[in-house]
């Protein structure tokens, strides 16, 4: 592991008078035979909100016996279920998704959930990642209980151990514009300005006119920049600055270790203002005029 964001998925899993799943603390349903859309609802409920957030540099994981719970009856019928392991792996793959990888440091402490040992599957294992500085954060759809978005474990040590646990995009973009790994960096531009400084005047295939002006400080700047969201990892990223009445626009600086970014406004328009993706933007902003 390294010291981006971990992201834990955890599914309902199929449960009947004959099989409990595979953690006490997750919860079951009794998805109906031959019914294949039942499991893709539960797989796709958790993966659609994954899939927003497209453009973070973060770790995902699944745990293998959480997975064949959830495809319990696929193991049992495969001619009604057909190919839909191969199709859910797909989707790990294409989003990142990769299997639980077991922590090879011995582990000092014990962590409980109720009276239920978790130290050796996913709850502990986020517990002692978050222990050591990492970000890690559960996304679930009602797979398992939580008090305001969050599982709480008792460590052996006699700790409460909080691990924070999200079902939909609004609450983990929340989650993520404060707790990612690594934090965005604004940089200054002095072709953009900022509050304090008019941009430069630049010459384009528009002729000559002032570049894009940044219109907040740095204070404001960065903490637009904690939320913004964008399409992919290499994207720029973008967000709805209301103090303003535009849209803000960071611009990528590639692939550097402290994630850089410059900054400027945007109107309808302007150049670089038909990659903000507005509807994007709605499902986590609910303050965009509707004439956007």
């Amino acid at each position: 592991m390294n010291n981006q964001t971990s992201i834990y998925l955890l599914f309902k899993e199929y449960v009947d008078q004959s099989r409990l799943p595979s953690h006490q603390y997750i919860h079951g349903d009794t998805f109906p035979l031959d019914s294949i859309s039942f499991i893709e609802d539960e797989f796709y409920s958790v993966i659609d909100v994954l899939d927003f957030f497209h453009y973070e540099r973060k770790n995902a994981y699944y745990d293998i016996d959480n997975f064949e719970g959830l495809l319990y009856q696929s193991a049992l019928l495969p001619e009604s279920y057909p190919n839909i392991e191969q199709t859910f792996l797909s989707q790990f793959a294409a989003f990142g998704v990769t299997e639980r990888p077991l922590i090879d440091e011995q582990k000092n402490v014990s962590y409980k959930l109720y009276h239920n040992d978790v130290t050796s599957d996913m709850l502990g294992d986020m517990a002692w990642c978050q222990s050591k500085g990492i970000s890690c954060v559960l996304v679930h759809h009602e797979a398992i209980d939580t008090i305001d978005n969050e599982v709480i474990l008792q460590s052996s040590s006699h700790e409460s151990i909080l691990l924070p646990a999200m079902s939909d995009i609004p609450s983990l973009h929340k989650w993520l514009s404060a707790y990612r790994q690594p934090k965005r960096t604004y940089h200054y531009s002095d072709k953009h300005g900022d509050a304090y400084h008019e941009a430069k005047t630049i010459t384009d295939h528009h002729g000559t006119h002032p570049a894009a002006q940044l219109l907040t400080n740095d204070a404001q700047t960065n903490q637009l920049l904690c939320c913004a969201v964008g399409k992919d990892k290499d994207s720029a990223l973008w967000y709805y600055d209301e103090n303003n009445g535009c849209f803000i626009y960071f611009e990528n600086e590639g692939n550097t270790p402290q994630l850089g970014f410059h900054a400027y406004h945007l109107n309808v328009g302007d150049d670089n203002y038909e990659n903000i993706d507005v509807n994007k933007l709605r499902q986590v902003q609910d303050n965009i005029p509707v004439d956007y």
